[in-house]
């Protein structure tokens, strides 16, 4: 009988730096099995992954007991690059698996190390980038591909491997939500007609709600094994992970608070889990929005909009064709940024979201049409005096992150400008402060988490006190604490008078957060207004290969755009704001 692809028993990790990463963790994955593992930050489930393919203990050191098969092999026994054509792995950095030249070469490295013939390898690299949807690339310089795309490119490394066991870490934050659906469509297919298994970490439960087995870790520990239909719908068995609850389930159990579920019934029903069980359950209990809601929606959106100051960003015409690309990022962008607005851009991969983003702060200089930001033409400005307005947080946090302390990273703006001492440790102070950070000045940022390391930035650009703060998927690889920390943190900012502008894909927090919605396709603006109605309107999502976050659907099933739990449960109790 063959062994299974992955055979793990009573498997614990320690790092040397005295980090207990897993605790008598046992598993198996059969063939054409799909499992999917959720859990915090720092429980384990990055660690887990580089243990399946003998990165740990073979170049990551520390002390490992238990065992820990692939395909029967031993992976404390067998070496790398033995076991890399059987198990191959995702990194939650992706990037770092980056390094070639070109896209092509890219992918037919791992092939070259394999000893195929080029004919092999020309099949198995070309057959691997059509499966991920990058036909056309071949010759792009990887490090010129949006987040999205080089995700995708990392994708295609290792299936043109074709390993009968995958291991993904986060292979969905950052792909809009058409890639999404995408990759789970290749998911299926090597399943089904290729027998991998497959085994997907993540940070949120929407990308689990259809594997075969969900696996909950919490502090290294797993906690809990079972259909993600009942996990994910449980809030004891959630709250004792330590995971916040999925919004149409918080939606629900908010609304079973109120009881307004029927709660006399003799079997009260289960909470929903998706939109379209939630729509079917409040059908059936005959619950609708109130008359007025949607008005009253619409007047509170008026009020904040009129509160808006004068314009601080003023875009017209702008264009842009990178060196080389056959292209243009973008077309005739006009817009103007008000002082307190929260702007989200939404788009596609590769549809100009980041490349805008640079506009806003002369990161890039357009090749047709101008900026003017606080009434400086970005051209003929230079990014240090464009700074003075302007902070911005690029995608990854560690590319702005180099001293050995917190306080170090967060005084550089602040001294680069020959401020006094005095003045610099004030503005640190200041902006740690205002990212909840304010007693951590002196700990290294790199041993730190994403979220943390993400906070850090913020803070490092706030500390030149700007107008306006840019931030690029300012959520990316955050567990669903760090990523409501961050938010309500971007809230906070706002009300105190910052502008925000962020790059998502991230429909839900684009839908929570924004007042104001811009959406890109292929480098131009097809809309540009109030978020709420931006969601409202499923042919624009449609042609922007976006979709609405499930709660937004379950409230435009009542027949009001809502675009949070709070506003869907307000309006369902009878208290709409």
């Amino acid at each position: 009988m063959r062994p299974p692809p992955l055979r793990v028993e009573a498997l614990s990790f320690q790092y040397r730096t005295g980090a207990q990463a897993l605790r008598e963790v046992s598993c198996t994955l059969a063939p054409g099995e799909l499992v999917g593992m959720i859990g915090p930050s720092g429980a384990g489930k990055s660690t887990f992954g580089l243990l399946v393919n003998g990165l740990i203990p073979h170049l990551v050191r520390g002390t490992m007991t238990g065992r820990v098969e692939v395909l029967g092999r031993d992976t404390c026994t067998a070496r790398v690059w033995e076991l890399a054509p059987l198990a191959g792995l995702l990194f939650q950095d992706f990037e770092a698996q980056l390094f070639s030249s070109t896209v092509l070469l890219e992918v037919a490295f791992g092939l070259e190390n394999l000893g195929l013939p080029p004919p092999e390898i020309k099949r198995r690299a070309m057959g691997a980038l059509t499966a991920v949807g990058l036909t056309g690339l071949e010759r792009r310089a990887p490090g010129t591909l949006s987040g999205g795309e080089k995700q995708r490119l990392a994708l295609a490394c290792l299936l043109a491997m074709e390993p009968p066991l995958l291991v993904l870490d986060e292979p969905t934050t950052d792909l809009d939500p058409q890639g999404r659906a995408a990759l789970f469509t290749l998911l299926a297919e090597l399943r089904r007609d290729q027998g991998r298994a497959l085994l997907l970490i993540e940070q949120e439960p929407d990308p689990l709600v259809e594997v075969d087995r969900l696996l909950l870790m919490a502090d290294g520990v797993l906690l809990a094994e079972g259909p993600p239909t009942s996990l994910l719908r449980d809030p004891a068995v959630l709250q004792r992970a330590g995971l916040p609850l999925p919004p149409i389930v918080e939606c629900f159990f908010r609304l079973k608070e109120c009881g307004l579920l029927g709660s006399a019934e003799p079997h009260p029903p289960a909470l929903p889990l998706t939109a379209h069980e939630g729509i079917a359950l409040l059908r059936h209990l005959g619950r609708q929005a109130l008359p007025d809601a949607a008005s009253r929606l619409a007047r509170q959106d008026a009020v904040r909009a009129g509160g808006y100051g004068e314009v601080l960003v003023d875009a017209e015409g702008v264009g842009y064709r990178y060196p080389g690309a056959p292209v243009p990022a973008l077309r005739g962008v006009s817009l103007q940024l008000r002082r307190g607005e929260f702007v989200a851009i939404v788009g596609q991969n590769g549809s100009g979201k980041t490349t805008l983003l640079k506009h806003l702060n002369g990161l890039l200089h357009p090749t047709a049409g101008r900026v003017r930001v606080a009434g400086l033409d970005t051209r003929s400005t230079e990014v240090s005096d464009l700074s003075r307005h302007v902070g911005y947080v690029s995608q990854n946090p560690d590319h702005l992150l180099f001293a050995p302390r917190i306080a170090d990273d967060v005084a550089f703006g602040p001294r680069l400008r020959g401020m006094p001492e005095s003045e610099v440790a004030r503005r640190v102070q200041e902006a740690l402060a205002a990212v909840a950070l304010e007693a951590r000045g002196d700990e290294d940022p790199f041993v730190l988490t994403k979220g943390v390391r993400q906070r850090v930035a913020v803070a490092a650009a706030l500390a030149t006190r700007p107008e306006l703060l840019l931030l690029d998927e300012p959520t990316t690889g955050l567990d669903p604490h760090e990523l409501t920390g961050m938010m309500a943190l971007l809230d906070r900012l706002n009300a105190a008078g910052h502008t925000l502008v962020i790059v998502t894909h991230h429909m839900g927090v684009a839908a929570a957060h924004a007042h104001r919605t811009i959406v890109l396709k292929d480098g131009q603006i097809i809309f540009d207004g109030p978020t709420r109605d931006a969601f409202g309107q499923d042919t624009l999502l449609t042609e922007a290969g976006l979709e609405a976050p499930p709660l937004v659907r379950l409230g435009r099933a009542l027949g009001v755009t809502m675009l949070c739990v709070n506003e869907v449960v307000q309006c369902l109790a009878g208290n709409a704001p």
